[in-house]
């Protein structure tokens, strides 16, 4: 069984305030798909594995915590358009890194 939970975090970069879902606990049955997701009940959880702060489009595992040049990147044009492209879907737009060339 999977449980999660809703806590409130301050965005490190921009310093707004978001409710994020966080994973309490699941588990893992079975083994990882050819894509490398890895088995249920963990692959419904991926939504939740990376936070993005909706004010700024700051993405990480915590939201709170930062490397110190993350407030440039998140600021970047390039950062910002590729939030905003179409082409991506949300989510993994959420786990890619402009410049990421894998």
């Amino acid at each position: 069984m999977t449980t999660i939970s809703f806590t409130a975090k301050t965005c490190i970069v921009c310093r707004a305030e978001h409710e994020y879902t966080e994973i309490d606990s699941t588990m893992v049955f079975g083994s990882p798909d050819l894509d490398s997701r890895p088995p249920e009940m963990m692959r419904s959880t991926i939504f939740a594995w990376v936070q993005c702060c909706p004010a700024c489009g700051y993405c990480a595992e915590d939201v709170s915590k930062a490397p110190k040049q993350a407030k440039v990147i998140v600021k970047s044009t390039q950062y910002q358009a590729q939030l905003a492209d179409p082409a991506m879907p949300e989510l993994a737009n959420h786990f890619f890194m402009p410049g990421d060339d894998s």
